[in-house]
């Protein structure tokens, strides 16, 4: 009898997940799907509803190249706001970028984008020490700066990050803002996720999220 029971287990141990694991492939992508987060419209000629987009930029990566939104075009991006000589919240933040970059370094499809919010001091000079202390490859990892006011409204227009500051002053005058959040763009550059860089439940989320926003645009290639 005994003998019995050990064998059901065993075969059971290897039977239920793959069960399990063939339902959630076969209903997974109909199941989950990504919100596209910010304003929305409908195209009075088309009848198509239009999302809100992460518009172009022109930005200095750590190698002292140009870089713009179509380097991204043919995958996900998760992108972050940081400064080099932040202390506390930018390390923890980045080092779990770091993760996920690691884990998927080899994955085709998906980049990392880090914005300075201290471009006087975080020249490119600054940023490729910045990169190569984390062993970042610069086709994988951007970490890029620019003109102050464009990172800034950017984060604020494009992103739709609060900066903390008062409007009406000019952004030249702010010293620079913190954000601790990841952001998580699909291939049209548009918002799929928002997660806090600091807490480890957000960044488990961002990684399930990030498996369903590739599967998407795998499958949207497909078609």
């Amino acid at each position: 009898m005994n003998h019995w029971k050990q064998r059901i287990t065993i075969v059971a141990m290897f039977v239920v997940p793959m069960v399990i694991y063939f339902w959630m492939k076969s209903v997974k992508p109909h199941i989950l799907k990504l919100q596209v987060m910010g304003e929305k419209f409908v195209d009075e000629q088309t009848q198509d509803t239009v999302y809100h987009s992460v518009p172009d930029f022109i930005f200095t990566d750590q190698e002292g190249q140009k870089l713009t939104q179509q380097y991204f075009d043919s995958g996900a991006t998760i992108v972050n706001f940081f400064f080099s000589t932040c202390k506390d919240v930018c390390p923890k933040m980045n080092g779990n970028v770091l993760n996920l970059y690691e884990k998927y370094l080899n994955t085709k499809g998906l980049h990392f984008l880090s914005h300075t919010v201290d471009p006087e001091t975080d020249s490119v000079a600054v940023l490729s020490k910045y990169a190569n202390n984390l062993r970042a490859l610069s086709y994988k990892w951007k970490f890029v700066t620019g003109n102050k006011s464009d990172i800034y409204n950017i984060a604020m227009k494009g992103y739709l990050l609060p900066t903390g500051y008062d409007s009406s002053v000019a952004i030249d005058s702010v010293k620079f803002f913190h954000s601790q959040q990841l952001l998580l763009i699909d291939n049209h550059h548009r918002i799929r996720g928002i997660y806090d860089g600091l807490l480890s439940y957000d960044i488990k989320r961002l990684d399930d999220e990030l498996k369903v926003l590739m599967y998407e645009i795998l499958h949207e290639k497909d078609k």
